[in-house]
């Protein structure tokens, strides 16, 4: 249970930390700790109520002013935008403005000031600096946590596969009577060669992807094994492609590939999925194949996995139960059902526990009441809104977005509720007096990616506007926010996420970075019937252009040659870029999946973001 009980007789002792220019008749400026230890103002013991679910700090503080009857504001520090736009969801019934106070420094771990004439204070909420250096130690915290448990899934597997190589073939087969891993390992034959090939990764190659670097190397230049066992994968990826899709589409065009023009990259868990289940679940990194075109339909990227987590032996009795003739759409179904599962508790940190005796409980946690949260709720705090009227409890929470979370009807003790809330939003909580404070595990990474509520509302307009998000603005996102950022609009807002998910592709991602940053004649060549001399671009330009030919199967030293242009192919469902070559070569960069997107737009202002 994310459990932590603060006194309800907690005493009121945090002394004021500043007291400035006290002069006859008012005081420019106080400051108070989380406690708001000022007696001197009565307005503090009136008593309010409130219902604010996922709104900004300075639209609850504008709500809580007006029930209040005074002024309570969020800092007007244009540094400090991610104060006054911190998601908050409030709860709570005919609790003092001074407990309001309290309990939202204590959640948020902001500091309060007033300032103006005594009798008619006005009261700001901002975030200081030793604020500021916890949330910079929790963020390093995290990382540091993500970064040891990748190295120790790195180190299972590597164990794993030192024993496999150890076993006699007699050992493996009598193991794989009963592992579906061993199963996948030893027999499948997708398994074999997936497996020799993750064994043949040397420590360079898992420092390289441990330091979040890619490691890239042509097919040519593997050893003869290494090239065996990468043909024998996609051989086996073939087969099973054919199995999920008799039609052949899911197998590719059945075009040969040429693996002189093939490349090998390892890379890490991508970017942005700090808020995700990735590395929770066991991901590890991604082995993908690229430069050949006929890899384009074919299933040439591969996941690395954890072997001792459940994604791992799901995938791998799936594979095989396919394999051995079962249906594929009800082998996955299923799957997918059990991996969700798997991949909440993972990245939750739920673990089952024995409930504790309601005599151990405060009697506030031990109510029996039944909760009717809202269809689609997906912050922790909205979730609660009920808890002030059925339980006697106010609700404080941090309301950020946790996509496919829920808590459906429950009926149960108020602890058992708090502890099924927490594990559905990975959030923690904690009983302070007669009120509930909720914060996201991953707090600190969260407030690291927020985008300014401005540019949210800019964006979404664009795609009120045009249907979806116009090429050029996709490429000004992809060139402007972090991956993180991305991920957490993704998150956040539901109406932008089917607009960026091409920006989840790499390779994608990086065509709309080299596009968005080209120059005004240089984009307007590229959009003429003449096309843009690729022999004009600049040195930075062209470095960011060669790894993008190298990933769509064109040799560099063939195509960026005298007489080569690129055109942009203004195709609304699926624009790309295309580069023709003498004598007769050519190769087309995909933008984005298809999606209906517009190649540009007229008009519409300023883009929002480049000054971040």
């Amino acid at each position: 249970m994310a459990l932590r009980l603060v006194g309800r007789a907690a005493a009121v002792g945090v002394v004021t930390a500043a007291l400035l220019a006290t002069v006859r008749g008012g005081v420019l400026a106080q400051r108070s700790g989380a406690e708001v230890s000022w007696t001197d103002d009565p307005r503090l013991e009136r008593r309010i109520t409130l219902a604010q679910t996922r709104v900004t700090l300075e639209e609850l503080l504008r709500a809580a002013s007006g029930e209040a009857g005074l002024f309570l504001i969020a800092t007007s520090e244009k540094r400090a935008w991610k104060v006054r736009e911190m998601p908050v969801s409030v709860h709570v019934r005919e609790i003092t403005v001074r407990e309001f106070m309290r309990q939202l420094a204590a959640l948020l771990d902001f500091t309060w000031s007033r300032a103006g004439e005594e009798g008619r204070w006005t009261y700001t909420i901002w975030q200081g600096a030793n604020a500021r250096d916890r949330e910079a130690r929790a963020l390093r915290s995290r990382e540091d946590e993500r970064t040891a448990r990748l190295r120790s899934g790195w180190d299972a597997l590597t164990s794993a596969l030192a024993g496999l190589q150890k076993m006699s073939p007699s050992e493996i087969e009598k193991a794989a009577e009963s592992d579906p891993l061993f199963q996948f390992a030893a027999r499948d034959p997708v398994g074999r060669p997936y497996t020799a090939l993750i064994g043949s990764l040397g420590p360079g190659v898992v420092e390289s992807v441990l330091s979040g670097r890619d490691y890239s190397v042509p097919f040519s230049a593997l050893p003869p094994a290494q090239q065996q066992n990468l043909q024998d994968l996609m051989n086996g990826m073939r087969q099973f492609a054919q199995k999920l899709d008799p039609s052949g589409r899911a197998a590719g065009d059945g075009a040969e590939v040429d693996w002189n023009r093939v490349t090998l990259r390892v890379s890490p868990v991508p970017p942005g999925v700090a808020h995700s289940e990735m590395v929770p679940g066991g991901f590890l990194g991604m082995i993908q194949l690229s430069g050949d075109p006929s890899l384009r339909g074919m299933m040439s990227a591969f996941p690395i996995l954890n072997p001792t987590s459940d994604v791992a032996k799901m995938l791998a009795r799936a594979v095989v139960r396919v394999h051995a003739g079962e249906d594929p759409q009800s082998v996955f179904e299923q799957m997918g059902r059990e991996m969700g599962e798997s991949l909440t508790r993972a990245a939750s940190g739920r673990q089952e526990t024995q409930k504790p005796d309601s005599a151990e409980l405060d009697p506030l946690l031990a109510q029996e009441i039944e909760l009717r949260p809202q269809e689609g709720q997906q912050d922790a705090g909205g979730a609660l809104a009920e808890l002030p009227e059925k339980a006697g409890l106010n609700v404080f929470a941090e309301a950020w977005r946790q996509p496919g979370a829920q808590l459906r009807v429950h009926r149960g003790r108020v602890a058992d509720i708090l502890a099924a809330l927490a594990g559905a939003f990975r959030c923690e909580w904690e009983l302070d007096g007669s009120s509930i404070r909720l914060r996201s595990r991953n707090w600190a990474e969260r407030r690291a990616a927020m985008v300014p509520k401005a540019d949210i509302e800019y964006w979404k307009q664009v795609v009120e506007d045009n249907g979806t998000l116009p090429l050029d603005d996709l490429a000004h996102i992809a060139r402007v926010y972090t991956p993180e950022q991305l991920m957490e609009m993704m998150m956040s807002e539901p109406s932008l996420a089917a607009h960026l998910g091409s920006l989840m592709d790499p390779g994608r991602k990086r065509a709309l970075q080299f596009y968005g940053g080209l120059d005004g004649p240089s984009l307007a060549a590229l959009r003429s019937s003449q096309g843009l001399d690729v022999r004009r671009l600049s040195r930075s330009q062209l470095d960011a252009l060669i790894p993008i030919l190298e990933e769509n199967g064109a040799s560099p030293q063939e195509a960026l040659v005298a007489g080569a242009t690129m055109r942009l192919m203004q195709d609304r469902d699926n624009p790309h870029l295309l580069l023709t070559y003498p004598p007769e070569g050519s190769v087309r960069i995909g933008l984005r999946h298809r999606q209906g997107v517009l190649p540009g737009r007229e008009g519409g202002g300023e883009q929002p973001g480049a000054e971040r």
